[in-house]
């Protein structure tokens, strides 16, 4: 998670947070944070702390979806890698490439 970029990279399977959530990206004080700069982890439990410039919680009635939807991922503490979606084991091969050109 320290290499992810919270706004920037897809690491949730809704999407990128900053076409899901525009106006708090523009809010976001640090729109360059990594996934490890808005969350901490204590007592097992994950609580997640992006920082906007102003005070969100009456500009955009988005907030409630994005709290909603971090709340539903935690974040797991091992080095970031790339998951490879077309085959169960999450590593690229060229048979899974090639049944994904013929679909």
């Amino acid at each position: 998670s320290s290499s992810i970029y919270f706004w920037h990279d897809h690491w949730c399977q809704e999407g990128i947070m900053r076409d899901l959530f525009p106006l708090l990206f523009v809010l976001a004080e640090d729109k360059d944070a990594t996934i490890a700069d808005y969350y901490l982890r204590g007592s097992g439990a994950v609580v997640w702390t992006p920082i906007f410039i102003r005070d969100a919680f009456v500009d955009d009635t988005s907030l409630p979806a994005f709290l909603n939807l971090l709340n539903g991922v935690s974040p797991v503490d091992s080095p970031d890698g790339v998951i490879w979606n077309l085959n169960s084991r999450g590593a690229f091969t060229v048979k899974s490439y090639y049944l994904k050109l013929l679909s």
